[in-house]
């Protein structure tokens, strides 16, 4: 009886979170938030765009609160696609920014987000130049050979190509081998902590070794202290994230920056 109850809870909230998501899409309350990325002198190289949606009462909810639920019900392409072409606009305003986006496993053999891609820079296909698709391999790729060749369309088209979360879950040294990959981004969990750490150190150390002779950048995320940050940087770690760095923020930077 626990049991069952537990289970119809479970279902109850997943009924209201997928819900939320389509309100959120239907009434226009989806926001993206960007987080810098730098190199290590600390200068912008990048920003991410991160999804969030704007409640009723105006807070902002973050992706991992209704994320894995969209993906378990098939509502990632629909996130995956809002924000794709947010972000096109954006880069195609602005020529001199360049963004990282996320699409799912779900996404990477969705053929009406690729189209949706495609038409979203009909008038300007050299802004795809300015545009890092960051692979979150949340869910198993069920067809690899078919996935390399979406990734390959994308890369033709001048998109950089990122795996991201790398590490944990399915992420493998496969697809590093697999795939067309301008960079790589190492999962926070081994960076969290990393002076402490000696396991994920080698691990980065080995990464980077395997990497570098490919052109292969790493990107580090989830820095939230100096001496990671300076750890890292002995590394000659090519980018870095976290919120000792620069948090999310609605806020445009490049238009700030104009302003001056």
């Amino acid at each position: 009886m626990i049991c069952q109850l537990k289970y119809i809870q479970e279902q109850y909230r997943n009924i209201q979170v997928t819900t939320c998501v389509y309100t959120a899409l239907a009434e226009n309350r989806c926001r993206i938030c960007y987080q810098p990325v730098y190199r290590a002198d600390q200068t912008v190289a990048f920003y991410e765009a991160l999804i969030r949606i704007c409640d009723l009462q105006g807070t902002l909810i973050s992706a991992a609160k209704f994320m894995p639920t969209a993906e378990q019900w098939g509502m990632a392409p629909l996130l995956d696609r809002w924000i794709m072409e947010a972000v096109v606009q954006e880069v195609i305003a602005y020529p001199d920014i360049c963004i990282a986006l996320n699409i799912s496993g779900y996404t990477i053999n969705n053929e009406e987000w690729l189209t949706a891609f495609k038409n979203a820079l009909k008038l300007k296909p050299e802004a795809a130049q300015q545009l890092i698709i960051e692979i979150t391999e949340t869910a198993a790729i069920i067809d690899l050979e078919q996935a390399v060749n979406f990734i390959q369309e994308l890369k033709q088209r001048g998109c950089h190509i990122s795996l991201d979360d790398f590490g944990v879950g399915y992420t493998s040294f496969l697809h590093m081998k697999m795939f067309p990959l301008d960079s790589i981004k190492i999962d926070a969990s081994y960076i969290q902590g990393l002076e402490k750490n000696s396991d994920n150190f080698n691990f980065i150390k080995a990464l980077l070794s395997l990497t570098t002779p490919k052109g292969i950048k790493i990107v580090a995320e989830g820095i939230e202290t100096v001496a990671v940050f300076d750890l890292l940087k002995s590394l000659h770690i090519d980018y870095y994230q976290g919120y000792f760095l620069g948090k999310p923020a609605l806020q445009r930077e490049w238009l700030r920056e104009q302003a001056f």
